[in-house]
Protein backbone atom coordinates (compact mmCIF):
# COMPACT_ATOMS: atom_id res chain seq x y z
CA UNK A 1 0.00 0.00 0.00
CA UNK A 2 1.28 3.48 -0.86
CA UNK A 3 2.19 6.02 1.75
CA UNK A 4 -0.82 7.91 3.10
CA UNK A 5 -0.57 11.70 3.05
CA UNK A 6 -0.24 13.09 6.57
CA UNK A 7 -1.44 16.50 5.40
CA UNK A 8 -4.86 14.97 4.73
CA UNK A 9 -5.52 15.27 8.46
CA UNK A 10 -5.81 19.05 8.21
CA UNK A 11 -8.96 19.49 6.20
CA UNK A 12 -10.31 23.00 6.52
CA UNK A 13 -12.01 24.08 4.41
CA UNK A 14 -12.85 20.60 3.14
CA UNK A 15 -14.65 20.54 -0.22
CA UNK A 16 -17.35 17.99 -0.98
CA UNK A 17 -20.05 17.73 -3.62
CA UNK A 18 -20.31 20.69 -5.99
CA UNK A 19 -17.53 22.47 -4.11
CA UNK A 20 -19.53 23.01 -0.91
CA UNK A 21 -17.65 23.48 2.33
CA UNK A 22 -17.50 20.80 5.01
CA UNK A 23 -19.84 22.76 7.29
CA UNK A 24 -22.45 23.04 4.53
CA UNK A 25 -22.13 19.34 3.78
CA UNK A 26 -22.77 18.48 7.40
CA UNK A 27 -26.21 20.02 7.21
CA UNK A 28 -27.34 18.07 4.16
CA UNK A 29 -29.67 15.11 4.64
CA UNK A 30 -27.67 11.89 4.88
CA UNK A 31 -30.31 9.88 3.14
CA UNK A 32 -29.60 6.78 5.23
CA UNK A 33 -32.06 4.05 4.34
CA UNK A 34 -34.68 3.18 6.92
CA UNK A 35 -33.91 -0.51 6.51
CA UNK A 36 -31.17 -2.62 8.05
CA UNK A 37 -27.72 -1.17 7.50
CA UNK A 38 -25.01 -3.50 6.17
CA UNK A 39 -22.58 -4.77 8.83
CA UNK A 40 -19.31 -2.90 9.29
CA UNK A 41 -16.03 -4.82 9.07
CA UNK A 42 -13.94 -4.94 12.26
CA UNK A 43 -10.63 -3.11 12.49
CA UNK A 44 -7.78 -5.56 11.70
CA UNK A 45 -6.25 -6.96 14.88
CA UNK A 46 -2.74 -6.15 13.64
CA UNK A 47 -3.67 -2.46 13.55
CA UNK A 48 -5.13 -2.52 17.05
CA UNK A 49 -1.91 -4.15 18.25
CA UNK A 50 0.11 -1.41 16.52
CA UNK A 51 -1.96 1.18 18.40
CA UNK A 52 -1.22 -0.57 21.67
CA UNK A 53 2.50 -0.45 20.96
CA UNK A 54 2.25 3.32 20.41
CA UNK A 55 0.17 3.72 23.58
CA UNK A 56 2.77 1.98 25.74
CA UNK A 57 5.83 3.43 24.00
CA UNK A 58 4.47 6.95 24.47
CA UNK A 59 2.35 6.50 27.58
CA UNK A 60 4.87 4.92 29.96
CA UNK A 61 7.58 7.61 29.48
CA UNK A 62 4.89 10.32 29.56
CA UNK A 63 3.62 8.95 32.85
CA UNK A 64 7.10 8.98 34.36
CA UNK A 65 7.68 12.54 33.16
CA UNK A 66 4.28 13.65 34.43
CA UNK A 67 4.74 12.16 37.92
CA UNK A 68 6.66 15.17 39.37
CA UNK A 69 4.10 17.57 37.85
CA UNK A 70 1.21 15.59 39.30
CA UNK A 71 2.91 15.62 42.70
CA UNK A 72 3.39 19.40 42.45
CA UNK A 73 -0.29 19.85 41.55
CA UNK A 74 -1.31 17.77 44.57
CA UNK A 75 0.85 19.93 46.85
CA UNK A 76 -0.52 23.14 45.30
CA UNK A 77 -4.10 21.95 45.83
CA UNK A 78 -3.53 21.09 49.47
CA UNK A 79 -1.70 24.37 50.10
CA UNK A 80 -4.43 26.46 48.46
CA UNK A 81 -7.08 24.65 50.51
CA UNK A 82 -5.45 25.94 53.69
CA UNK A 83 -6.07 29.49 52.51
CA UNK A 84 -9.34 28.92 50.63
CA UNK A 85 -11.56 26.44 52.52
CA UNK A 86 -14.06 26.37 49.63
CA UNK A 87 -11.38 24.69 47.47
CA UNK A 88 -10.99 21.73 49.84
CA UNK A 89 -11.74 18.23 48.66
CA UNK A 90 -10.14 15.34 46.77
CA UNK A 91 -7.61 16.26 44.10
CA UNK A 92 -8.70 13.54 41.66
CA UNK A 93 -12.14 13.29 40.11
CA UNK A 94 -13.34 10.11 38.44
CA UNK A 95 -16.08 10.11 35.82
CA UNK A 96 -17.61 7.25 33.84
CA UNK A 97 -17.89 7.44 30.08
CA UNK A 98 -18.69 5.23 27.11
CA UNK A 99 -15.60 4.29 25.09
CA UNK A 100 -16.23 1.78 22.32
CA UNK A 101 -18.48 -0.88 23.84
CA UNK A 102 -17.10 -0.33 27.35
CA UNK A 103 -17.81 1.94 30.27
CA UNK A 104 -14.49 3.53 31.19
CA UNK A 105 -13.64 5.19 34.51
CA UNK A 106 -11.71 8.29 33.45
CA UNK A 107 -9.45 10.11 35.89
CA UNK A 108 -9.12 13.89 35.92
CA UNK A 109 -7.78 16.48 38.31
CA UNK A 110 -10.72 18.17 39.98
CA UNK A 111 -11.34 21.65 38.58
CA UNK A 112 -14.63 22.65 40.21
CA UNK A 113 -15.33 23.22 43.87
CA UNK A 114 -16.17 19.95 45.56
CA UNK A 115 -19.36 21.28 47.16
CA UNK A 116 -20.64 22.35 43.73
CA UNK A 117 -20.02 18.89 42.29
CA UNK A 118 -21.97 17.35 45.16
CA UNK A 119 -24.82 19.81 44.63
CA UNK A 120 -24.84 19.01 40.91
CA UNK A 121 -25.05 15.29 41.71
CA UNK A 122 -27.85 15.86 44.23
CA UNK A 123 -29.84 17.68 41.53
CA UNK A 124 -29.96 14.56 39.38
CA UNK A 125 -33.32 12.85 39.54
CA UNK A 126 -33.63 9.19 40.59
CA UNK A 127 -34.46 8.20 36.99
CA UNK A 128 -31.25 9.76 35.67
CA UNK A 129 -29.19 8.12 38.41
CA UNK A 130 -30.74 4.71 37.75
CA UNK A 131 -30.09 5.13 34.01
CA UNK A 132 -26.39 5.71 34.73
CA UNK A 133 -25.94 2.98 37.32
CA UNK A 134 -27.38 0.26 35.10
CA UNK A 135 -24.27 0.45 32.91
CA UNK A 136 -21.90 -0.19 35.82
CA UNK A 137 -20.82 -3.35 37.68
CA UNK A 138 -22.07 -3.76 41.24
CA UNK A 139 -18.85 -2.69 42.96
CA UNK A 140 -18.81 0.57 40.98
CA UNK A 141 -22.46 1.24 41.86
CA UNK A 142 -21.61 0.79 45.54
CA UNK A 143 -18.74 3.27 45.16
CA UNK A 144 -21.08 5.84 43.62
CA UNK A 145 -23.46 5.46 46.53
CA UNK A 146 -20.62 6.80 48.70
CA UNK A 147 -19.21 9.25 46.15
CA UNK A 148 -22.19 10.65 44.22
CA UNK A 149 -20.07 13.45 42.72
CA UNK A 150 -18.56 10.85 40.38
CA UNK A 151 -21.91 10.79 38.59
CA UNK A 152 -21.41 14.26 37.12
CA UNK A 153 -18.93 15.80 34.73
CA UNK A 154 -16.51 18.37 36.10
CA UNK A 155 -17.01 21.18 33.60
CA UNK A 156 -15.11 23.76 35.64
CA UNK A 157 -17.93 26.33 35.78
CA UNK A 158 -17.07 27.12 39.42
CA UNK A 159 -13.31 26.53 39.37
CA UNK A 160 -10.97 26.38 42.30
CA UNK A 161 -7.88 28.58 42.29
CA UNK A 162 -5.61 25.75 41.15
CA UNK A 163 -8.30 24.26 38.93
CA UNK A 164 -8.66 27.45 36.88
CA UNK A 165 -4.94 27.44 36.09
CA UNK A 166 -4.97 23.76 35.19
CA UNK A 167 -8.00 24.13 32.93
CA UNK A 168 -6.32 26.93 30.97
CA UNK A 169 -3.60 24.49 29.86
CA UNK A 170 -5.78 21.31 29.83
CA UNK A 171 -3.63 19.82 32.58
CA UNK A 172 -6.76 18.52 34.32
CA UNK A 173 -6.75 15.74 31.69
CA UNK A 174 -3.21 14.64 32.60
CA UNK A 175 -4.22 11.65 34.77
CA UNK A 176 -5.83 10.04 31.73
CA UNK A 177 -2.35 8.88 30.79
CA UNK A 178 -3.05 6.25 33.48
CA UNK A 179 -6.07 5.13 31.46
CA UNK A 180 -3.96 4.84 28.30
CA UNK A 181 -1.24 2.77 29.99
CA UNK A 182 -3.84 0.57 31.71
CA UNK A 183 -5.48 -0.17 28.35
CA UNK A 184 -8.81 1.52 29.18
CA UNK A 185 -8.35 3.77 26.16
CA UNK A 186 -5.85 4.66 23.45
CA UNK A 187 -3.90 7.81 22.69
CA UNK A 188 -5.89 8.32 19.48
CA UNK A 189 -9.53 7.48 18.88
CA UNK A 190 -13.06 8.82 19.43
CA UNK A 191 -13.31 10.68 22.74
CA UNK A 192 -15.28 8.67 25.35
CA UNK A 193 -18.73 10.15 25.84
CA UNK A 194 -20.66 10.92 29.00
CA UNK A 195 -23.69 8.82 29.89
CA UNK A 196 -26.13 11.58 29.00
CA UNK A 197 -24.70 12.41 25.57
CA UNK A 198 -27.09 11.84 22.66
CA UNK A 199 -24.42 9.99 20.74
CA UNK A 200 -24.49 7.06 23.18
CA UNK A 201 -28.19 6.54 22.46
CA UNK A 202 -28.47 5.53 18.78
CA UNK A 203 -31.58 3.97 17.27
CA UNK A 204 -31.96 0.24 16.66
CA UNK A 205 -29.86 0.52 13.48
CA UNK A 206 -27.00 2.36 15.18
CA UNK A 207 -27.89 5.78 13.73
CA UNK A 208 -27.79 9.14 15.48
CA UNK A 209 -30.42 11.79 14.75
CA UNK A 210 -29.06 15.28 15.36
CA UNK A 211 -31.34 18.17 14.41
CA UNK A 212 -32.94 16.05 11.70
CA UNK A 213 -29.63 14.76 10.28
CA UNK A 214 -29.06 11.01 10.43
CA UNK A 215 -25.57 9.61 10.87
CA UNK A 216 -24.44 6.00 11.01
CA UNK A 217 -22.32 5.94 14.17
CA UNK A 218 -21.70 2.21 14.54
CA UNK A 219 -18.01 2.66 13.69
CA UNK A 220 -17.51 4.30 17.08
CA UNK A 221 -17.97 0.92 18.79
CA UNK A 222 -15.25 -0.64 16.63
CA UNK A 223 -12.52 1.71 17.86
CA UNK A 224 -11.02 2.17 21.33
CA UNK A 225 -11.77 5.47 23.03
CA UNK A 226 -8.99 8.04 22.67
CA UNK A 227 -7.26 10.79 24.60
CA UNK A 228 -7.30 12.79 21.37
CA UNK A 229 -8.40 12.16 17.80
CA UNK A 230 -9.18 13.47 14.33
CA UNK A 231 -11.89 15.76 15.63
CA UNK A 232 -9.64 17.41 18.20
CA UNK A 233 -7.21 18.57 15.50
CA UNK A 234 -9.71 19.27 12.70
CA UNK A 235 -12.84 20.82 14.21
CA UNK A 236 -14.14 23.96 12.56
CA UNK A 237 -14.72 27.34 14.18
CA UNK A 238 -18.47 26.87 13.79
CA UNK A 239 -18.36 23.61 15.78
CA UNK A 240 -17.39 25.64 18.84
CA UNK A 241 -20.61 27.67 18.57
CA UNK A 242 -23.18 25.33 17.05
CA UNK A 243 -24.04 22.06 18.82
CA UNK A 244 -25.35 20.28 15.70
CA UNK A 245 -22.13 21.04 13.83
CA UNK A 246 -20.13 19.91 16.86
CA UNK A 247 -21.88 16.52 16.88
CA UNK A 248 -21.98 15.95 13.13
CA UNK A 249 -18.34 16.90 12.56
CA UNK A 250 -17.28 14.62 15.39
CA UNK A 251 -19.17 11.65 13.94
CA UNK A 252 -17.82 12.22 10.43
CA UNK A 253 -14.21 12.65 11.56
CA UNK A 254 -14.41 9.54 13.74
CA UNK A 255 -15.65 7.70 10.63
CA UNK A 256 -12.63 8.98 8.68
CA UNK A 257 -10.31 7.50 11.30
CA UNK A 258 -12.19 4.18 11.24
CA UNK A 259 -11.82 3.98 7.46
CA UNK A 260 -8.13 4.76 7.77
CA UNK A 261 -7.73 1.96 10.33
CA UNK A 262 -9.37 -0.48 7.92
CA UNK A 263 -7.00 0.18 5.02
CA UNK A 264 -3.73 1.14 6.72
CA UNK A 265 -0.74 -1.04 7.47
CA UNK A 266 0.52 -1.26 11.09
CA UNK A 267 3.44 1.00 10.14
CA UNK A 268 1.03 3.63 8.83
CA UNK A 269 -1.09 3.34 11.98
CA UNK A 270 1.96 4.07 14.14
CA UNK A 271 2.93 7.09 12.04
CA UNK A 272 -0.61 8.44 11.91
CA UNK A 273 -1.22 8.14 15.66
CA UNK A 274 2.06 9.88 16.43
CA UNK A 275 1.16 12.62 13.94
CA UNK A 276 -2.23 13.17 15.60
CA UNK A 277 -0.55 13.41 19.03
CA UNK A 278 1.93 15.94 17.65
CA UNK A 279 -0.88 18.01 16.12
CA UNK A 280 -2.73 17.90 19.43
CA UNK A 281 0.20 19.58 21.18
CA UNK A 282 -0.12 22.44 18.68
CA UNK A 283 -3.87 22.74 19.36
CA UNK A 284 -3.28 22.85 23.12
CA UNK A 285 -0.51 25.45 22.70
CA UNK A 286 -3.00 27.68 20.84
CA UNK A 287 -5.62 27.21 23.63
CA UNK A 288 -8.11 25.86 21.13
CA UNK A 289 -9.26 23.02 23.38
CA UNK A 290 -9.24 19.28 22.88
Amino acid sequence: MGQLDQSALVRAPHRTKAGETRTAALHRKDGLAAGVLPPLPPVPLRNLRAKRVVDLAFGVPALLLAAPLLAAIWVAYKASALVLPRDRGPVLHKVYRHGGLRVIPLYKIRVSRFADLRAKAAALGPEAIHDMLRYLPEHESQLLARRPEFLVEDGGKTPTLVGAMLKAFYLDELPQIFNVVAGDMSLVGPRPLGFRAKRVRPDAQGRINCSGHLRDYRHRNLLPGGLTGYYQINKSVRAKRDYATFVLEGIDLDRDYYRFMLQATPRQVVKRDLWVVWRTFAVVARHEGV
